[in-house]
């Protein structure tokens, strides 16, 4: 994909506002940086709000649909009363074995994610669920 094809691309996913920015040797000017790759939309005018970022424009793509999937589901939650939080460090371990280790049953991908909530009150009962989140198309499969 070149630069006019992901502009084209941005547009169809944010319409009028959308930008897309490559930016080289970005990803090794700090840790947190994922790419040199950027799409997103211009906010008020001037500022270039990030969608997504990568390595190249299809994995920049990629993160902006991951980061969607992810506040999907974190807005589910948080209207169900609970909030992205772990439980302890073991059944965290197990829990994102769990997660990780299996394909998508929708789309197959490889690529889930464990996501942990907490029931906002801290009540026991009921009050941790755990979710693989396929980074692909957004299915989230509760275990």
């Amino acid at each position: 994909m070149n630069d006019r094809q992901a502009l084209g691309q941005a547009r169809k996913r944010w319409g009028k506002t959308a930008a897309v920015k490559h930016e080289p040797g970005r990803a090794d000017r700090h840790p947190y940086f994922q790419g040199d790759f950027l799409v997103g939309r211009i906010v008020f005018g001037f500022f270039f709000e990030v969608e997504g970022e990568g390595t190249s424009w299809t994995a920049a793509f990629r993160d902006a649909d991951a980061k969607e999937h992810r506040a999907e589901l974190s807005l589910r939650m948080l209207y169900e009363g609970y909030r992205w939080g772990r439980p302890g460090p073991e059944a965290e371990a197990i829990d994102r074995e769990a997660a990780e280790s299996r394909a998508c049953p929708e789309c197959g991908s490889n690529g889930r994610e464990y996501q942990p909530y907490k029931r906002e009150n801290g009540n026991a009962n009921g009050g941790y669920r755990a979710f693989a989140l396929c980074l692909s198309c957004g299915h989230a499969e509760e275990f």
